[in-house]
């Protein structure tokens, strides 16, 4: 039996990508400020499931609130469909 969450999910990689492409910050100067390589940066652009402690601190680097983002795509799930 499939979930009826599997509807709609969240990539936490292309969320991170928008929020940097959002930010006056360049992506080496994220990497920096994160004290990765560049290419560990673009690396989880890729990924659906980032860990806490990277969203954390990326969120810190950006002045964002990526949990705050999450949260907002969770409003959506399990809402009626309208129609």
């Amino acid at each position: 039996m499939e979930s009826q969450y599997r509807e709609k999910t969240l990539h936490d990689g292309e969320m991170l990508r928008r929020s940097i492409e959002k930010s006056p910050l360049t992506l080496s100067g994220v990497a920096r400020k994160m004290d990765i390589a560049h290419s560990t940066l673009l690396s989880f652009y890729k990924r659906p499931n980032l860990r806490t402690s990277v969203l954390w601190q990326a969120s810190q680097i950006l002045e964002c609130n990526l949990f705050f983002d999450i949260g907002k795509e969770l409003n959506h799930f399990g809402q009626p469909k309208k129609g």
